[in-house]
């Protein structure tokens, strides 16, 4: 790393900046260095979360995956846990605040226990609440590290008390055409979680929810590959992060993410994974980092909807320690659109301008900069 340091201060090139194709209006890597300075909890953790955050922006950004990156936690004392954060606390404490929170601790019990039972994934399905779309938690361990867990959220439509589609949904995770009786309320879906089928994979789930077969195999490949051929990247970016050093940490970036943008564009269908990682020298690292690909509108509607990501793990300690809400709340707030102005409301896209009060999104970013607001 001081290597590195030393080229980029001899050089003293800069990443170009400044318009609406900048990666650092979507990514904050000083917030990133904040949660490692403020956070008592492991290296190993600490670098886990920040490689995930990584990862999680690379396939919304780079990869465009039609849904929801995945959360990741780790299960500790048979409890999941987020950055060093009890979520069971968090569950208990919000459920005295009506039924649909009752329903929700209930059913996280379950999902705790299962995986803490050593369930290799568990089904949620959490209906529509005020809105016409409900999600599918879907959690997988790793079967590498059985201790870390992968929570997938999916969005899928549906009328609110319609639940014909949440029906539907649970039949095809359990391969079944049987209608079972227990689930025809809200709380029957909150309550139970399930076991997929084992030969319920992470693909079928998603087409059982709605996403287009195509974009799937596209979005796996994409994921797979990007994880296999950019560890050793990513793993550089963290060094840099827990070193502090903001400027070797955000040409880091810029290049892992025009490289992993150059892969999606650029995507096969090879057979075999390629797992061989570009070359890391100076000369690869200036050339990737002073490149410009576009970044487009990030792909879920969390990033759609909002000028910040809710989802980030700052924000999402934030909101568990302070806020007292749940990873369950945290997501269904982050689906619509609130302006941080004028508080206007809005379920759908809004462009980059509010429709309540023409705040655009580039002054929200500058204010949000000055205040440092994580943008992701």
């Amino acid at each position: 790393m001081s290597i590195l340091k030393e080229c980029f201060q001899r050089h003293k090139e800069q990443t170009p900046r400044g318009n609406r194709h900048d990666i650092f209006k979507y990514y904050n890597v000083p917030n990133e260095i904040k949660f490692i300075n403020r956070q008592e909890i492991s290296r190993e953790i600490s670098e886990f979360y920040v490689k995930e955050n990584v990862y999680r922006f690379l396939e919304e950004f780079a990869g465009q995956v039609p849904y929801t990156p995945p959360l990741s936690f780790i299960m500790k004392d048979e409890s999941l846990t987020y950055a060093g954060i009890n979520l069971t606390d968090s569950y208990r404490s919000t459920s005295q605040n009506g039924q649909r929170e009752r329903d929700d601790y209930v059913g996280y019990l379950k999902v705790q226990k299962a995986l803490a039972d050593g369930a290799e994934s568990v089904a949620w399905i959490s209906p529509p609440k005020t809105h016409n779309y409900g999600f599918v938690y879907y959690f997988t361990r790793n079967p590498h590290d059985p201790s870390k867990i992968r929570e997938h959220i999916l969005r899928y439509d549906e009328q609110r008390g319609d639940l014909s589609v949440s029906r539907s949904i649970r039949k095809k995770m359990l391969k079944t055409d049987i209608d079972d009786p227990r689930f025809r309320t809200d709380s029957d879906f909150l309550q139970r979680p399930i076991n997929p089928h084992p030969n319920t994979d992470l693909s079928a789930v998603m087409a059982a929810a709605g996403i287009d077969e195509r974009q799937i195999q596209l979005s796996h490949h994409f994921v797979e590959r990007v994880r296999a051929q950019l560890d050793p990247w990513v793993n550089l970016y963290s060094d840099a992060v827990h070193l502090g050093d903001v400027e070797v940490a955000e040409k880091l970036l810029q290049a892992i993410y025009n490289i992993a943008y150059d892969m999606h564009v650029n995507h096969t269908h090879a057979d075999r994974l390629d797992r061989t990682s570009p070359p890391i020298d100076y000369e690869a690292i200036k050339y990737f980092s002073t490149q410009k690909r576009a970044v487009p509108t990030g792909s879920c509607p969390v990033s759609q909807n909002n000028w910040t990501n809710p989802l980030s793990f700052t924000n999402i300690i934030d909101s568990l320690l302070n806020k007292g809400t749940t990873i369950n709340g945290i997501n269904s707030e982050a689906q619509h659109f609130i302006c941080p102005k004028c508080d206007f409301h809005a379920t759908g896209p809004v462009g980059n301008v509010c429709p309540g009060c023409n705040l655009t999104k580039e002054d929200y970013v500058k204010e949000a900069a000055k205040n440092g607001v994580e943008i992701c």
